[in-house]
């Protein structure tokens, strides 16, 4: 619990650095971490949800592990209309019921 809990607020630290930006609209938390299981072994899944994709800047590459001081990360990066002209299947449906909204 103290590892999921520390998972949570490094998690609200990164996605602080992009809230000024005027292109993202919303981040959220995915993935174990957000459903409360996070473990040694997890991944923080981050989501930017933005107004216009080509006007992404100073974002980490969508869909890339990285390792921030000893921590995974993985990022999306996804416009807001395009997702809402998706049909998701049940399984993308189920994993974002889950998320949490940061931002």
């Amino acid at each position: 619990m103290k590892l999921q809990k520390e998972y949570v607020r490094i998690a609200n630290l990164v996605s602080d650095r992009y809230k000024k930006d005027n292109n993202i609209i919303g981040i959220t938390l995915a993935g174990g971490v957000s459903r409360g299981t996070g473990d040694i072994y997890s991944e923080i899944d981050l989501s930017f949800w933005v107004k216009n994709i080509k006007k992404v800047r100073n974002l980490p590459q969508s869909n890339e592990d990285i390792d921030l001081n000893g921590v995974w990360f993985d990022f999306h990066v996804l416009q807001l209309d395009i997702e809402r002209g998706k049909i998701w299947n049940m399984d993308k449906r189920w994993d974002a019921s889950q998320n949490k909204i940061l931002f």
